[in-house]
């Protein structure tokens, strides 16, 4: 009789179990939004060195569940790329190297700067070519995507020196020395101690997606690098034809200034 007892229930474990792993098989399967347009592939774009349409969306995704100013997540997170269509959970999970809860805090301006600084730490730029040397745009795994603010930094300053400025949605501009104002800000665990949302990054990303058929796309002014030749119409040009062509320029404007002088001259 107990050994009858013990197959009875080992057949009931089993059949929850099996029932448990076809619903989760279910739910992943089950879309959760559709995109008319998916985010560029993040091998087209440089996530390392300045912001990608993928982890725009994620930012904001993030942001839209902690209910915050501002939201950050790491570059190194993404992962994969979101399909055009229907996208299910399953792809949602795909886009991220890990799964993490999300937390909500407060930070400073001064430590915003203070994050974003190690943010942008590993870029180098080289000397003979004035652009971000590859190979340190790919280590660079502490770059952030952003949502609710736009920043510049400058790749050719000292480190720890190179974020130039910080600007919420709102237009507030955040100073580096400000120890005193708090911003409300939404990230993975790993990045940021504070209190947690009881949802992960995939369920943020799901939500996020569930209510939308297009994500941020081809926007340039969340992150802008100066200090080196990426990201600017100087930088298609040789350093040469550059300064000639404002030698130029300001011949011209010399050259016209005098004309009308002159001219100023003959009517008086």
């Amino acid at each position: 009789m107990i050994c009858d007892m013990k197959k009875k229930l080992l057949a009931t474990v089993t059949a929850f179990l099996v029932t448990a792993a076809l619903s989760a098989s279910a739910l992943e399967a089950e879309p959760v939004g559709t995109l008319n347009k998916a985010p560029r592939s993040m091998e087209q774009e440089t996530p390392y060195i300045t912001q990608c349409e993928l982890g725009s969306a994620v930012a904001d995704a993030f942001r839209a569940s902690g209910g915050t100013q501002i939201a950050l997540v790491e570059t190194s997170m993404l992962a994969g790329d979101l399909p055009q269509g229907e996208v299910t959970r399953a792809d949602a999970e795909r886009v991220f190297a890990s799964d993490e809860a999300l937390v909500t805090t407060t930070l400073t301006p001064q430590a915003l700067y203070a994050l974003l600084e190690n943010a942008v730490l590993a870029i180098q730029v080289d000397p003979a070519t004035e652009h971000i040397a590859t190979d340190s745009a790919e280590q660079n795994r502490a770059f952030c995507q952003v949502s609710g603010f736009i920043f510049r930094y400058d790749a050719f300053a000292p480190a720890g020196e190179r974020i130039v400025s910080i600007r919420l949605d709102d237009g507030t501009e955040l100073e580096r020395t400000d120890s005193e104002r708090a911003v409300t800000v939404t990230a993975p665990e790993h990045l940021l101690d504070g209190e947690t949302l009881g949802v992960t990054c995939v369920d943020a990303l799901c939500s996020y997606l569930s209510g939308r058929t297009e994500l941020p796309e081809g926007e340039t002014e969340r992150i802008s690098v100066i200090g080196a030749r990426e990201n600017t119409i100087v930088g298609l040009f040789p350093r040469w034809l550059v300064v000639v062509g404002v030698g130029i320029l300001a011949v011209l404007l010399a050259v016209s200034g005098l004309r009308l002088k002159r001219h100023k001259e003959e009517f008086d």
